[in-house]
């Protein structure tokens, strides 16, 4: 089938641009790209199945993620917490597993709206300035902070199994929002954390059937190049005009989500309806 995909008119473009592009956003503002690539692997030109998009999109966000990570620790002083890494991976890890398996018998609709809800409601707070100085310091091992991080990653794993994306959408506003750390921080240690759980995903929608390598590849060689200068230009702008783009983007990726789950038409007789990316 990726082959097939692959051999499509167009397809092998309309995949390179969805790979830069995801990149580029990966290291600008720390999450994985799925939700550009998700689309255009079920586009037309593509041809892909959701559940196939899913886990493609999870595979070729590794090498981005990975790529967008690395180049955070060597543009930045401190630019990845590491306490936040360990104890967001394990839940995510659960979350990234339970998702994907879940893609197979789980209608997505009421789980897409309440995505794009979190996600605009997450937006609409990023731009209000009161409160959110955000702190470049990392976190302690408080048990307060245990708790939430290991929230933090089963719902963001959740996020990343079930609709393909490296669960950056969820986890650098939780990490601003709820923990206080600043922009630049929490992204970086997305892109960390969203390795491990988008492996695990991947991995578990192979074993599923759900993977196209060669899509995956496409995607992923121009993503991981334009991951480098988006993470550089992220190490080198203020705080407040990385807050505010960070926030146009979930709002439209919120959006984009829940327009799709209002216009989408669940099947009757059984759970399984239409898959939002």
């Amino acid at each position: 089938m990726a082959a097939a995909a692959a051999a499509r008119p167009g397809a092998r473009a309309t995949l390179l641009r969805a790979g830069g592009l995801a990149g580029l956003l990966s290291g600008l503002v720390g999450v994985g790209g799925g939700v550009v690539m998700v689309p255009a692997l079920v586009s037309r030109r593509v041809g892909l199945s959701q559940r196939c998009a899913t886990g493609t999109s999870l595979l070729a966000i590794l090498p981005i993620a990975a790529v967008g990570a690395v180049t955070y620790v060597l543009a930045g002083d401190r630019a990845v917490d590491g306490v936040a890494v360990v104890l967001v991976v394990p839940g995510s890890i659960l979350g990234a597993v339970a998702g994907a398996r879940l893609t197979t018998v789980l209608a997505e609709r009421f789980l897409a709206l309440a995505f794009s809800a979190l996600t605009l409601a997450a937006a609409v707070r990023l731009l209000i300035p009161a409160g959110l100085g955000g702190s470049g310091a990392g976190l302690g091992w408080s048990a307060a902070h245990v708790a939430a991080l290991l929230g933090i990653g089963v719902v963001t794993g959740m996020a990343s199994g079930l609709l393909g994306i490296g669960g950056g959408v969820v986890m650098v506003p939780a990490l601003v929002l709820g923990l206080g750390l600043s922009q630049q921080l929490a992204q970086g240690t997305s892109l960390a954390a969203i390795v491990p759980t988008g492996l695990t995903g991947a991995i578990t929608h192979a074993r599923l059937g759900q993977v196209e390598v060669l899509a995956a590849r496409w995607l992923a060689g121009p993503g991981a190049v334009a991951a480098v200068a988006g993470a550089i230009l992220a190490n080198h702008l203020p705080q407040a005009p990385l807050r505010v783009l960070f926030a146009a983007y979930i709002a439209v990726v919120g959006g984009g989500v829940g327009l799709r789950a209002l216009r989408s038409r669940p099947r009757v007789g059984g759970p399984r309806s239409d898959r939002i990316p």
